[in-house]
């Protein structure tokens, strides 16, 4: 039966993945066509390690990202402004020398108002202005005239050493054993000898080359050629006796053994008559039978038979209790028992133990700062802080700072604060109060 191609091609397994509608036909150009990715999404992107090492950016937390963020954080500035000055810190570190004359006696008068300069002139001796009897002043002055100005300092630390001095070979020998070239080793013994003019050991049957034997000498000279005996140390030839050989067992050295090279010490595991016997191989692959030796069968392998205790349920639900117990009511951290391990879904994640909030250490969290309070905390809290203001101010900063929604937290009321008191420093507190609409009370 003939089909068509189409027919054909219908019948056949559809190609893997998903086809999707384009108008490239699959060219080398058309490959070369890249879309532009997508990017990260901002929830994900502070958590991303790429977006903190960008070049030129500062490292944050990402804790801190979520801050600035709800907080407004780059935005306000912290802490107590400075007054304003026409002089800047380069111009106070800045250290030109005087140039002329005049100019040395004017930077001589201009460091003259400092306590140190007086006190500690440059190049003198320091000096306290005490006024000392004249037995002190007058006559023969302090301290015990060296007997020899020869042995200066610098001598004493950076001695000329032209020659050595002959002891100081001695206690080099004693000390660190270094002996002259060619020198012979020598302990000073009390010797009934003369160790550099007697010789030690046996003469031997022919004397020659200079009192050696000469048998010993034929000995040292024959060539390997010759098949002569070798001389060679005793510490070889017993490590090669007693130490491991390839193929045979070790020299303990007891002497020659009469037990035949074939003999097996020890007994087998198992008798090669007993083919029966449970072995490791037989405990690896499980190979249990299906009965036990008494008859009896082994279908309760791994479960219980004890009635009662058996895991057998037509629920669906999960035994045990959880280990975050969301199922009871969360006791507040200032009353939780230090004792009580239990773990109410309110405990600090990893990234808190590891990157702790301030003022953690006094249980006061970051969302304390946004709570509102009444005027009496608030007044309490900042007056703790060194931060007493009039009645009147205090109530008009707290009214502003909670714009009509009876009450403010205290990181509303330190802004306006701040406000406030930059202005009160530049010297427009007056001002700031009018535009705000302040009317003190008569």
């Amino acid at each position: 039966m003939n089909k068509t191609k189409k027919e054909i091609e219908s019948l056949l397994m559809p190609p893997a993945g998903i086809s999707t509608s384009s108008n490239l036909r699959g060219s080398t150009s058309d490959c070369m066509i890249f879309t532009e990715r997508p990017t990260t999404p901002e929830n994900i992107k502070k958590y991303r390690k790429s977006t903190n090492l960008e070049p030129g950016k500062r490292y944050q937390n990402p804790k801190n990202v979520i801050d600035n963020e709800v907080l407004k954080l780059d935005t306000k500035t912290f802490g107590i402004t400075s007054r304003q000055s026409d002089t800047n810190a380069a111009e106070l570190l800045k250290q030109t020398p005087p140039n002329g004359i005049v100019g040395k006696l004017n930077f001589v008068k201009a460091e003259n108002i400092y306590y140190t300069t007086k006190r500690e002139p440059l190049g003198q001796v320091y000096t306290r202005h005490h006024q000392l009897p004249s037995k002190y002043t007058e006559g023969t002055p302090f301290g015990q005239v060296t007997k020899s100005q020869e042995d200066t300092a610098k001598n004493l630390l950076f001695p000329r050493i032209t020659e050595a001095p002959s002891y100081a070979d001695e206690m080099y020998k004693k000390s660190h054993g270094t002996y002259g070239v060619g020198e012979q080793k020598t302990r000073n013994y009390d010797w009934k000898i003369d160790p550099t003019k007697t010789t030690f050991g046996m003469k031997g049957k022919d004397i020659a080359f200079n009192g050696v034997s000469k048998n010993i000498s034929d000995i040292l000279t024959t060539s390997k050629e010759e098949n002569g005996p070798l001389v060679v140390s005793s510490n070889v030839e017993n490590f090669k006796d007693l130490g491991d050989t390839l193929g045979r067992p070790r020299n303990l050295g007891i002497g020659a053994s009469t037990i035949p090279p074939e003999t097996v010490f020890g007994r087998p595991s198992i008798s090669i008559h007993e083919t029966n016997l449970w072995g490791a191989a037989e405990t690896i692959r499980g190979n249990y039978g299906d009965k036990r030796d008494d008859g009896t069968t082994v279908d309760d392998l791994g479960r219980s038979i004890t009635p009662g205790f058996r895991n057998i349920t037509t629920e669906t639900r999960a035994y045990g209790v959880p280990s975050i117990r969301n199922d009871l009511p969360r006791i507040p951290h200032n009353k939780r028992s230090m004792a009580d391990p239990m773990n109410y879904g309110d405990d600090a994640s990893a990234r808190e133990l590891i990157s702790p909030q301030d003022f953690s250490n006094l249980s006061i969290q970051p969302n304390d700062f946004h709570k509102p309070l009444s005027l009496d905390k608030i007044r309490h809290i900042f007056g703790a802080i060194g931060y007493n203001l009039p009645e009147d101010i205090t109530q008009f900063i707290y009214d502003i700072a909670s714009q009509g929604q009876g009450g403010c937290s205290i990181h509303q009321y330190r802004v306006v604060m701040n406000d406030y008191i930059y202005a009160d420093e530049t010297g427009n507190a007056d001002d700031w109060l009018r535009a705000n609409g302040f009317s003190r009370r008569k």
